[in-house]
């Protein structure tokens, strides 16, 4: 997931859902206690995959997932070309696995993996049929819907990058080990930023609120709980 859904995410549902997303991932083994060694745990995984462990992509997938399907909906919007993009790219690790040439990257490898796979499947999905002009003419609300989806989109974007500036130097190092793609624990970022791993949860809840506050956020949040009403 990108900035602006990470955070949305914190907003909407509390301190369990960023709890819930540094949790360990099962049979992974213990958290690395810095990045370099969570690329390293992804590295082994890999290796271990090759070498005909059938287990280990399970903690891959469950730790990467995220990021795979965030590559996605850069380019496909709808949950069914989102979960194909991310069976496929899935597929693919499967069958080239062996040629990823730096396994310790394969975060890397699977985002650009599934940005190539939904830029494809966008592309097939513009390849439509003829049709007549009732036909035509139905198509085209879905098509201002887009429009407006991505300006929509961007100005969130926005807002949410100015609400994180306006954060100390230390705050904007904490968010952004927080939605860094690759799942850090409390721990990892504790060790990172040299603080106990108990100030963590307790920090992060006060960045939600300072970043809740700032009156751009503010009204995307007021928005989508008016969304959620009337629906």
């Amino acid at each position: 997931m990108g900035l602006v859904d990470t955070i949305k995410g914190w907003l909407h549902h509390g301190n369990a859902k960023a709890d819930e997303a540094t949790q360990e991932v099962p049979d992974a083994g213990e958290a690395p206690p810095n990045v370099a060694e969570v690329d390293s745990w992804s590295g082994d995984l890999v290796r271990r995959y090759c070498a005909g462990d059938p287990t280990s992509i399970d903690a891959l997938m469950a730790r990467f997932r995220p990021v795979v399907a965030g590559a996605a909906r850069r380019h496909v919007y709808s949950a069914y070309d989102v979960e194909d993009v991310v069976q496929e790219t899935w597929l693919a690790f499967v069958t080239k696995a062996p040629q990823i040439r730096e396994p310790e990257r394969v975060v890397g490898w699977l985002r650009t993996t599934a940005i190539n796979l939904a830029r494809r499947l966008a592309m097939r999905n513009a390849r439509t049929e003829l049709v007549d002009e009732t036909a035509m003419e139905r198509a085209l609300p879905s098509f201002e819907d887009e429009v407006t989806t991505r300006a929509t989109e961007q100005s969130q974007r926005v807002a949410f990058e100015e609400a994180v500036e306006q954060l100390s130097h230390r705050e904007q190092r904490l968010v952004s080990l927080l939605v860094d793609e690759r799942g850090l624990s409390y721990g990892v970022i504790g060790g990172l930023l040299e603080r106990p791993i108990g100030s963590i949860g307790p920090s992060r809840a006060r960045v939600v609120d300072k970043i809740r506050r700032q009156p751009g956020v503010k009204a995307i949040l007021d928005a989508d709980t008016d969304d959620r009403l009337a629906s």
